[in-house]
């Protein structure tokens, strides 16, 4: 579970140029009048179908690109002032990607440095599909954004490598060379951007030392309560989320957790929940939502909820729903398929 603050940023700023409420939070399950409460969480799923029901209002075409270049550190509270605190913008990224839980991004970005150049790689959090161009657009943009704010300086890459092809959108190219100013490649291996060292070593402008330590302190007792309120079923399920498509058997979920197997196996019990259960609640969840939010075949979508054979994953489907995956998606009501065309 991670906490509403994306959430918040996505759902106000989009109010804000005319987007409607119940179009917004179709099928996501998010209670929206408790979106202000500072200890409101949800899943990663459900922030991708907020993102994919962004996408279908088809507002703007840059829409993504103008998201990111308005994110500022007021829409992270107390966040924003702890990275506000850090000493360089290196230090910057370390502490987001540790908190990410605490500020709900699809996205984390993991920092490499080498002796003159730095890269930091987008990578999602959940996969994200027919969104990952969205979050990734966004995400590189509130990246500029962030760093001219925090250092009081415009940074620019100096080029960017993108694993999705290239938009069909006019607009949504133009984009590109108007927000990043640099050459960027797509269909490539990673989503990356690359910069000068130098950039990464800035220093923050309102950088202290005993401030950053205090905030450092609460974000790591905030972020242990979070855990500790998920229970164990919801902590099964965000590790499923991040790993759809190769789902841990038993003995690695065990692992990944601390305990051995059999113990896992004991405190499951306890929760009166059991792997197999989790594991079909998770994979029914997913595949209703893609059948809702995609044109995916049945076959794409059984690979992508993590099943080796299409006869495997129908005779699933079937028990979970009672129906096929053709019946489902047929008794959809047209407006409940965001990605028919």
């Amino acid at each position: 579970m991670v906490r509403a603050t994306y959430v918040r940023f996505y759902l106000f700023r989009v109010l804000e140029i005319g987007g409607a409420l119940p179009a917004l939070l179709k099928d996501t399950d998010i209670d929206y009048q408790r979106i202000n409460d500072s200890d409101y969480t949800i899943d990663l799923l459900q922030l991708k179908q907020l993102i994919s029901n962004i996408i279908a209002l088809d507002i703007d075409d840059t829409l993504s690109f103008q998201l990111g270049r308005g994110f500022s550190l007021k829409q992270l509270g107390l966040i924003g002032h702890a990275l506000a605190s850090c000493e360089t913008m290196l230090s910057v990224c370390t502490f987001w990607n540790h908190f990410n839980a605490l500020i709900g991004n699809a996205i984390n970005f993991p920092v490499s440095l080498d002796e003159e150049q730095c890269t930091i790689e987008f990578v999602e959090a959940c996969p994200l599909d027919e969104a990952l161009p969205f979050c990734i657009e966004q995400s590189m943009s509130s990246t500029l954004a962030l760093f001219e704010e925090l250092t009081g300086k415009p940074v620019r890459f100096q080029h960017i490598e993108l694993s999705y092809p290239q938009p069909q959108s006019p607009e949504q190219l133009h984009a590109y060379q108007d927000h990043f100013q640099c050459p960027v490649r797509f269909n490539c291996a990673r989503n990356m951007v690359y910069f000068d060292k130098a950039d990464l070593q800035r220093p923050i402008v309102n950088a202290d030392r005993e401030t950053y330590l205090v905030f450092n302190q609460h974000c790591k007792h905030v972020l242990a309560e979070l855990e500790a309120s998920e229970g164990l079923g919801k902590r099964i399920r965000q590790i499923f989320i991040s790993r759809s498509r190769q789902p841990p058997k038993m003995n690695e979920l065990a692992k990944h957790l601390g305990y051995s197997e059999r113990n896992l196996r004991r405190k499951l019990s306890e929760e009166e929940l059991s792997y197999k259960q989790l594991l079909n609640d998770f994979r029914r969840d997913l595949s209703i939502q893609y059948l809702k939010t995609t044109s995916l075949s049945a076959k794409e979508i059984a690979y992508l909820v993590g099943f080796d054979d299409i006869t495997s994953y129908r005779r699933a489907f079937k028990a979970w729903t009672g129906k096929t995956v053709n019946q489902y998606r047929t008794e959809l009501p047209q407006n409940e398929s965001l990605y028919q065309r």
